[in-house]
């Protein structure tokens, strides 16, 4: 009987890692149909590029416009794996850093902006553009 729980339980964990999908998987499964492999998005299908969306994170608005997003915010992933997908984007596909002081998406935070979702997301991101406007550093001339 031992041995075949044993047995069993190996099996389990097999099917576990066979079942499991990792980050950049998540990635090509959900994102990249659309955002490319390399994240550079399709200019022709009006899909952007997420290459710079680490530059979102320096505003507290445009760290909730990121989750807030309809096809992040929608996603079949459950709050863990998609915050582990965005961080993975942040810290992996950009063309920028994030800021130094910049923290790792949550799951409890991921689950608070999906059901938090603005009505109009085409004015969100206008209002994050200007937010990020504003905290530029000004040129010395």
């Amino acid at each position: 009987m031992k041995l075949f729980i044993c047995f069993f339980l190996l099996f389990l964990s097999g099917l576990q890692s066979v079942l499991s999908f990792d980050t950049e998987e998540d990635y090509i499964i959900h994102c990249s149909g659309c955002h490319m492999e390399d994240g550079t998005g399709s200019s022709r299908n009006a899909v952007p590029s997420i290459r710079n969306i680490s530059t979102f994170t320096r505003v507290p608005s445009g760290r909730e416009y990121i989750i807030q997003v309809a096809d992040v915010s929608q996603s079949s992933l459950n709050d863990k794996r998609l915050s582990e997908l965005v961080n993975w984007v942040l810290l992996n596909l950009g063309s920028n850093t994030p800021p130094k002081d910049f923290l790792p998406y949550s799951e409890i935070e991921i689950a608070q902006l999906r059901t938090n979702r603005p009505g109009d997301i085409t004015k969100k991101r206008q209002e994050v553009m200007h937010e990020l406007q504003e905290t530029r550093p000004k040129l010395k001339r």
